[in-house]
């Protein structure tokens, strides 16, 4: 069938062969949607109208590459987004509203970590994280309430610090228990939403409460050293009033010796 303008037909079409496409930028068009596939290019299959592309119990397997150029392309899916070599990810900025599980790691093409890794909210890690440096934030526009630590030596007192060994692995470790923490230091404990409602420490945030009990350490030890220094200096006083009196004792002491060895000088006979 060949034909030069429109070809209208009211039922389904069947071919046992390609359905193609002779024109660059045009395709398979839904008129009822607004929307189709296409390709204006040699590379690139294209979803055309602005129009999100959706798989429903599919999945799409393939040895090249899955490229998104729009401004803000989408990914959904019900269950998982499963990329056995990798996902990899030229520019932009990927968003989930669910969880994303890296086992094989998150890394440049040079096999190290590359580039920033936003979370709004939890992450969750299993292993152990490397990293040059943890920073938090602590912009001061972000915080309200702010008040002094008070009791910062008697809330360390009333940690405990353990040596134990992780149940997955055995390996040994040093740290918290968490449910104790939470009796003593509330504020520095987080529950999770798992199952389990599994509780985590706040290891960084307890610095700021040593840094005090350091502080209270401090001005104990430094009222002591002044009061030792008074001390010593009205010891430094007594002994030197003692050393004046035994001064001045031993001054009548030689006077009397003197005066008792002098000879007599009433005349004889009288």
């Amino acid at each position: 069938l060949t034909a030069s303008g429109t070809v209208t037909l009211g039922g389904e079409v069947y071919t046992p062969g390609w359905y193609r496409s002779t024109t660059s930028g045009t395709g398979w068009y839904s008129q009822a949607h607004g929307g189709g596939i296409f390709m204006d290019e040699g590379t690139t299959v294209k979803v055309y109208g602005g129009k999100n592309f959706g798989l429903q119990g599919a999945s799409i397997t393939g040895v090249g590459n899955l490229t998104f150029s729009s401004a803000n392309p989408t990914i959904s899916a019900s269950s998982y987004f499963v990329a056995p070599g990798g996902a990899y990810f030229s520019s932009g900025t990927v968003y989930t509203e669910a969880a994303i599980q890296a086992r094989g790691g998150i890394s440049n093409d040079s096999g190290n970590c590359g580039g920033n890794v936003c979370i709004n909210e939890s992450m969750t890690v299993s292993g152990s994280t490397t990293a040059s440096s943890f920073v938090y934030t602590s912009d001061r526009r972000l915080k309200e309430n702010v008040i002094p630590i008070a009791s910062a030596l008697e809330k360390i007192n009333a940690l405990k610090g353990i040596h134990f060994t992780w149940k997955k692995d055995g390996k040994p470790d040093y740290g918290f228990i968490a449910q104790e923490v939470e009796k003593a230091e509330p504020d520095l404990v987080v529950t999770s939403e798992d199952k389990d409602k599994t509780k985590a420490v706040k290891y960084g945030n307890i610095t700021a409460i040593l840094v005090e009990a350091i502080k209270e350490l401090w001005t104990k030890f430094d009222s002591s050293v002044k009061l030792q220094d008074q001390s010593m200096v009205n010891l430094k006083v007594s002994l030197e009033n003692h050393e004046r009196k035994i001064s001045n004792l031993e001054k009548r002491v030689s006077a009397l010796e003197e005066s008792s060895q002098a000879p007599s000088r009433i005349p004889a006979g009288k």
